[in-house]
């Protein structure tokens, strides 16, 4: 039966799994991650549920549904998702912060226009380190996404 994401639920489900697999690794080795989304919803499976709680900071710019503020902050204070909703689309930048102890903040970006972000990538590009030189050697086949479960 195909899902309203693009594919067959299974694989939604798989997809799901992987993702918070990596999350959960990343965790481990106290690897950053960055993950976002639109419309991300429980409807996903279990594993986009479980993917949020692995996901400590969390950053929920204004929203047109509660169900999505809902599965961005769904498990703190519910002002944090009032908060969220009640963010006026005349405030672009605007996002409900949700930190490690359960606080959230309103918090705004700085805008940065795209002259200037690509300026920063262009100073910034001799800091990239060579792909090959992160993972050391690539496997020729990856890994089925089972494995990952």
């Amino acid at each position: 039966m195909p899902s309203r994401y693009g594919g067959s639920l299974e694989r939604v489900s798989r997809t799901g799994t992987a993702l918070l697999r990596v999350a959960q690794l990343g965790r481990a080795f106290a690897v950053h991650l960055i993950v976002c989304g639109q419309r991300i919803g429980s409807d996903l499976g279990p594993g986009v549920t479980a993917l949020r709680s692995q996901l400590s900071g969390r950053v929920c710019h204004r929203v047109n549904d509660p169900e999505t503020a809902n599965m961005t902050l769904g498990d703190m204070d519910p002002a944090a998702l009032d908060a969220a909703r009640a963010i006026p689309a005349e405030t672009p930048g605007v996002a409900v912060v949700a930190g490690q102890d359960g606080s959230w903040h309103r918090a705004r970006s700085v805008f940065v226009s795209e002259d200037e972000a690509e300026r920063a990538a262009r100073d910034h590009a001799h800091l990239t380190p060579a792909w090959d030189a992160l993972i050391g050697t690539v496997p020729t086949t990856p890994p089925a996404l089972d494995e990952a479960a």
